[in-house]
């Protein structure tokens, strides 16, 4: 349950917050223009209306409700735990940001309005003006949920953080470029400009790895469906054919075809023990993983060359992941990569040894799981790591072993 693995389903096709304050003749019932909304939506793309479209104006209070209802049809707070415990073992995010604490309350802040794939409804708040893009927007995915069932497609894809974001690019990049042909007469809406207590950085305010991963499908799959439209692609097409990963939505339209890992090798991984947590990182993770300690173009050209990848984590010594002896805490992290060329698969070691030495730490904590039971378990628990990488040929394969400091004698 990877986080690019929520960015869909946590956000029930939710619209960015944020943009500019509305003009004057905006101002009015979001709801009162649902029906033009869908029409206009099914008329820009060529689906026809199956039913109506209820439309749900909320007060704050409901309207929060109403995503944390969603959310928990999708999240398991467990899963939640391990993903901050690889997350943060590969400092895919640093060490320390409370990612299960967060989870819920980070994609929840960020909804402006969203289309209910449980209800089949558009749900907007009712004390926030919802610009007519926005339902439109949201009617784009209201049509795709009624001709290609949204939730049936999601079941169908194979789990991970990639194949969640290749899906989700196609889902939200249709619908931004619907959106966009609404407003192309018009400037484009910009963010409003933060104020300064919102500048300030809060608790749980998304890392940047997190905050790329959550735009990707916006900005880099509207792109994509840009792009496709313009050779005469047939959009459709591809809800019944969706793109397997990351590198597809950066490059299979582009002026580099050949760069688009249209058939990833996910390569099989040595462990044969039961997992707790399985994910396929993908070339974008990886890329926005990398950039911090190698730059922006240095991410992009050590990711470049990804052919497939699969990461697993594992309790040592247990023979099935619900072993009763979760105190231990004691951890076998294997992520396995694939790159193109014995060339690429050397860029891809030599950046990650820059990320490794600049941002993988030797310790970190997180939250106690036995601390929810119980007051007399301590709040949270600190794990030592070591963790070695070894490249060959075209595989570079990164492991670590996780345990209490206690018991590493720290």
């Amino acid at each position: 349950m990877a986080w690019a693995s929520l960015v869909w389903p946590a956000l029930i096709c939710g619209l960015l917050a944020g943009i500019s304050p509305l003009s004057a003749e905006e101002v009015e019932s979001a709801c009162s223009r649902a029906k033009e909304a869908l029409d206009e939506a099914s008329r820009l793309r060529g689906l026809a209306i199956k039913r109506t479209v209820p439309c749900e104006s909320l007060d704050p209070e409901a309207f929060l409700k109403r995503i944390q209802k969603n959310q928990a049809e999708f999240m398991d707070p467990r899963a939640a735990w391990f993903d901050e415990l690889y997350y943060k073992a590969l400092a895919f995010i640093p060490s320390s940001y409370p990612y299960a604490e967060c989870l819920q309350k980070a994609l929840s802040e960020n909804i402006h309005a969203f289309y209910d794939v449980i209800s089949g409804s558009i749900v907007v708040p009712a004390e926030e003006e919802t610009r007519y893009g926005t339902l439109v927007h949201e009617s784009v995915h209201a049509l795709q949920d009624q001709h290609f069932c949204l939730q049936c497609l999601r079941e169908k894809i194979p789990r991970g953080s990639d194949y969640a974001l290749a899906f989700a690019s196609l889902v939200e990049g249709d619908a931004q470029s619907v959106q966009e042909e609404v407003a192309k007469d018009t400037p484009s809406p910009q963010r409003a400009p933060a104020s300064p207590e919102a500048e300030k950085k809060t608790r749980c305010q998304l890392p940047q790895t997190l905050a790329f991963q959550y735009e990707f499908p916006y900005t880099v799959g509207r792109r994509f469906v840009g792009r496709l439209k313009q050779k005469g692609e047939d959009l459709n097409a591809l809800f019944s054919n969706i793109p397997q990963n990351s590198s597809v939505i950066l490059y299979a339209y582009s002026k580099r075809p050949e760069l688009a890992a249209f058939e990833a090798s996910i390569p099989k991984p040595d462990m044969e023990a039961p997992y707790l947590a399985k994910d396929v990182f993908g070339e974008y993770s990886i890329r926005t993983m990398l950039r911090d300690a190698n730059g922006s173009r240095g991410a992009v050209l050590a990711a470049l060359g990804w052919r497939g990848d699969i990461l697993l984590l594992t309790r040592q010594g247990a023979k099935s992941p619900d072993a009763k002896n979760p105190d231990t805490h004691s951890y076998t992290l294997s992520w396995r990569t694939e790159w193109r060329s014995a060339g690429d698969a050397r860029q891809f070691y030599e950046a990650f040894l820059r990320h490794q030495r600049k941002n993988i730490p030797l310790r970190f904590s997180l939250p106690n799981p036995a601390y929810m039971s119980t007051a007399i378990a301590p709040p949270d628990i600190t794990l030592c790591q070591t963790i070695n990488v070894v490249k060959g040929g075209t595989r570079v394969d990164i492991k670590a072993s996780l345990a209490l400091c206690e018991q590493k004698g720290s």
